[in-house]
């Protein structure tokens, strides 16, 4: 079956987009979002409850720390029974220069 609407959603903001000295003691997929971050996580939560309404959506999520803890602010707004979700490595960060 189709999807009848495919979203992307990019992580929120993380300890590493407010100090880039971080990376010097922590390894990237491990930085955890700020409480800035946090707040947009659960206001696009919102804001995919009122683009969905009652439908079911379904999550690819990475597996790094920030995209898990957004992830979880964005689905702390819906019905535990109206989401499914699936952790793929694939997705990650690429670095362009």
């Amino acid at each position: 079956m189709k999807p009848k609407r495919i979203l992307f959603a990019r992580h929120g903001e993380s300890q590493g987009n407010i100090d880039q000295h971080v990376y010097a003691k922590s390894p990237d997929y491990a930085l955890p979002l700020t409480p800035r971050g946090r707040k947009q996580a659960e206001q696009l939560g919102r804001e995919i409850l009122r683009l969905i309404a009652g439908e079911r959506i379904h999550f690819y999520v990475s597996p790094w720390r920030r995209t898990r803890e957004t992830f979880m602010r964005i689905v702390s707004a819906l019905d535990r029974d109206q989401w499914t979700a699936m952790e793929d490595p694939r997705l990650n960060a690429i670095d362009v220069q």
